[in-house]
């Protein structure tokens, strides 16, 4: 019998700011789907549970904000979550470990903006130094795996050699070079990164949630803003004093197209899901 996920809908709601009117809702929350898709070579399922990311514009303004990435697409544009180990192991793991997650109190951080990655902080974080950021890099592998399967038509199930770790890089050159030529006017086609609403419009993503089920264990998902808020990395600098790279930002235009630059409350929830 299929094991079906245990939904605890939104448990908690903040806001970054104190204002309640005029702000941005970005609601968290997750649908089945009937379509059945198997990754080649192997038994898994993707596609079935989606992660759902809606923004509703309460605002009287036509206004843009960055998004929750969604520049790798699988399955008709169904998203694929960006996770990067924030450990860089010698010499890099390249298979999934072996550790059972299914008992893990695990809190998923969803990143605003065009230049960042999902984390994921686990309750066996602070119970074992040995297991820190360790599901950070099995979801990485995951997902690299799921990706080259689907596109490269080849069996390659749970290793990886980081087949996707320029995903964002052409998009995100693209949108760059945008950027500094033309400026104002070139971001509205970036709807991969922005999201561009007029007032009472909401707008809605959808993310895959195959490897959260195929690792098991509980899980809260909450929105977290971009480090630098409304703003994006445009070159990366070697500090000499710092004696390590640097990241370049510039900020966003206050207006692009008709959309002005949102610089409100946001009000999200947490979601919690068992699988």
């Amino acid at each position: 019998m299929k094991r079906l996920p245990l939904l605890t809908v939104t448990i908690l709601s903040f806001t970054f700011h104190q204002v309640k009117s005029q702000n941005v809702f970005i609601t968290i929350s997750a649908e089945m789907d009937s379509t059945e898709s198997i990754i080649p070579a192997t038994n898994i399922v993707f596609g079935q549970h989606r992660l759902k990311i809606s923004y509703e514009n309460n605002t009287d303004s036509a206004i843009y904000f960055e998004k929750v990435v969604k520049d790798i697409q699988i399955d008709h544009g169904l998203g694929v979550p960006q996770f990067r180990s924030v450990i860089l192991s010698n010499p890099p793991s390249h298979t999934i470990t072996t550790i059972d997650y299914s008992n893990d109190t695990t809190y998923i951080s969803v990143p605003l903006g065009p230049d960042a990655t999902w984390n994921a902080f686990s309750d066996s974080t602070y119970l074992s130094s040995s297991r820190k950021y360790v599901l950070d890099e099995d979801l990485e592998i995951y997902y690299d795996s799921l990706y080259y399967c689907l596109f490269h038509k080849e069996s390659y199930p749970f290793s990886s050699e980081l087949i996707y770790q320029a995903h964002s890089s052409e998009s995100y050159r693209n949108l760059v070079s945008d950027f500094i030529v033309h400026h104002t006017d070139s971001l509205t086609k970036y709807t991969d990164f922005f999201v561009f609403l007029k007032p009472g419009e909401t707008y809605s993503d959808y993310f895959d949630m195959s490897g959260f089920v195929y690792f098991k264990g509980h899980y809260s998902f909450m929105i977290r803003r971009n480090y630098w808020p409304h703003s994006i990395v445009v070159d990366m600098r070697y500090d000499d004093r710092l004696k390590r790279n640097i990241q370049i930002t510039e900020p966003l235009p206050e207006t692009t197209g008709d959309y002005m630059l949102y610089k409100g409350d946001i009000i999200t929830n947490v979601f919690s899901i068992d699988f």
